[in-house]
């Protein structure tokens, strides 16, 4: 039997694939301007830039186009990630066409391929709701992840994509797991492979593989078989294995980097007291004079990139003593999650450009081209600490009631996959100040964005599901009246 195209899964991969293919594929294309960002993913995956100034190589133009370098192309080590993994890939692809220059819109291309497959997925494996659900589920899910902003990432070397896409995709197999009756063991391998990306993409997706390990754990309860607690078993190892890998393995340089930003832009940006804050730290006070500064800032009164400098402050920051020096001062903490929350809405920033520099565009440029969504976020959502905190409140008490509803057992399982996404959401949240002070804000919650337009998105329609379910049940009651 042939498939339906009007069918709302079979409508949202056209005009996903579409709107994507016209933002990313046809010129002018829409894409993300490096912010230094690139160079570690280049080397790896044996990328260089073609001819141009220096000047130009950062913040106001992006580049569909890199040479290849064949020799590192083959070559193993360099930065750890997935995202780095999946830009190789797609180099293999274009060398074994014998292309001269590496053509991002490739990988853009693998990305779409993914995002259309996720959201396939959910839509599909929601064929037992009714048709009114089903169909403003697939009208949110284009809405929100098929948003231009969103979309620009895609040609770029960010691994934003590669987090926004597998956590969709971890997503999709979680609830193809948890709805079916009898889950086949290959939807099972495919969750524990998305979520390895996810975890992979970043560092500071790290404490996603613990979230992820713990739903995990419940997933014994689909299915009986030695082969599937086996499966989950080792799926469940790996989860933690991955994490631990992606957080150890974070180059020197970079921590260095994260741990001056979450002192000297972080702790001390707006201190009232920098030296008292520096001293509580085991720092000079003397470095007092550094705060409010980030890493990247020229001619600064102390040489930050010292030996000497640099073994202070690497032997005496920490992830666990930013955390301790804030629950010693929770209204300093309160002060930074408010900052946070400030931002927490943006999903492009504004000072990275988004066309080619061959489009004679001016220097920085946006593209505002299908950013309904992320318009609506930034311009009508209030963003402040206390709106998120009745979000997830009022997120949690709707849970909380479906949850104590429901008896089927897979269906208790697909509640916790929901919230486990609202948990990475909270730390993704909460994790920025700690690792990197407020430097970079806007980029740093990218994550916490996905998640938060899940929850809206199983929101709505959470609410239009209950809206049909009493409909029919009004219907029932005045039929049986009759």
């Amino acid at each position: 039997m042939k498939p339906k195209l009007w069918k709302p899964e079979m409508i949202v991969v056209v005009v996903a694939a579409v709107i994507l293919t016209y933002l990313l594929m046809v010129k002018p294309l829409v894409g993300m301007a490096n912010n230094g960002d690139f160079e570690r993913i280049m080397e790896s995956a044996g990328l260089d830039y073609l001819p141009v100034a220096k000047e130009d190589k950062y913040f106001t133009y992006f580049f569909s186009q890199y040479a290849i370098n064949h020799n590192a192309l083959t070559a193993l080590g360099g930065y750890l990630s997935s995202q780095a993994l999946l830009v190789k890939l797609t180099a293999w692809v274009q060398q074994w066409f014998h292309a001269e220059v590496y053509d991002i819109r490739i990988l853009s291309a693998l990305y779409i391929l993914i995002l259309i497959t996720a959201l396939y997925r959910i839509v599909n494996e929601h064929r037992d709701n009714s048709a009114w659900t089903r169909w403003a589920l697939a009208v949110m899910l284009v809405l929100v992840f098929v948003d231009g902003a969103y979309a620009a990432y895609f040609n770029s070397l960010f691994g934003e994509p590669v987090s926004m896409l597998f956590l969709l995709l971890t997503a999709a197999f979680g609830t193809a797991l948890t709805l079916r009756e009898r889950p086949a063991l290959g939807l099972l391998i495919g969750f524990y492979l998305s979520a390895i990306f996810l975890i992979g993409a970043k560092v500071q997706n790290a404490p996603v593989g613990i979230v992820l390990l713990l739903l995990s754990l419940r997933f014994v309860k689909l299915r009986e078989g030695v082969k599937w607690r086996g499966v989950v078993i080792s799926g469940t190892v790996l989860l933690l294995l991955t994490s631990a890998v992606v957080f150890l393995s974070h180059d020197s340089s970079i921590k260095i980097i994260n741990k001056y930003q979450t002192v000297f832009y972080g702790v001390l940006k707006d201190s009232p007291n920098p030296q008292q804050d520096l001293e509580e730290l085991g720092l000079n006070p003397e470095w007092a004079v550094l705060a409010n500064t980030n890493y990247f800032v020229p001619d600064l009164p102390i040489d930050i990139k010292s030996p000497e400098f640099e073994q202070q402050l690497n032997d005496n920051v920490g992830h666990l003593k930013i955390a301790l020096f804030y629950l010693k001062h929770p209204v300093r903490y309160w002060e930074k999650l408010q900052a946070t929350a400030s931002q927490a809405f943006i999903i492009k920033p504004s000072y990275l450009g988004n066309y080619e520099m061959s489009e004679n565009r001016a220097p920085g440029a946006l593209s505002h081209a299908f950013t309904l969504w992320s318009k609506f976020k930034v311009h009508v959502l209030p963003n402040k600490l206390v709106f998120l905190i009745i979000f997830y409140a009022a997120f949690f008490l709707v849970w909380i009631s479906w949850y104590m509803e429901t008896k089927r057992p897979g269906t208790k399982i697909y509640l916790e996959l929901q919230m486990a996404i609202a948990l990475i959401g909270a730390i993704q949240f909460i994790v920025p100040v700690i690792g990197d002070g407020e430097a970079d804000l806007a980029k740093h919650l990218f994550l916490f964005n996905v998640c938060f337009d899940i929850m809206f998105v199983t929101g709505v329609v959470w609410a239009v599901d209950t809206l049909v379910q009493r409909r029919k049940r009004f219907r029932y009651l005045h039929s049986a009246d009759n």
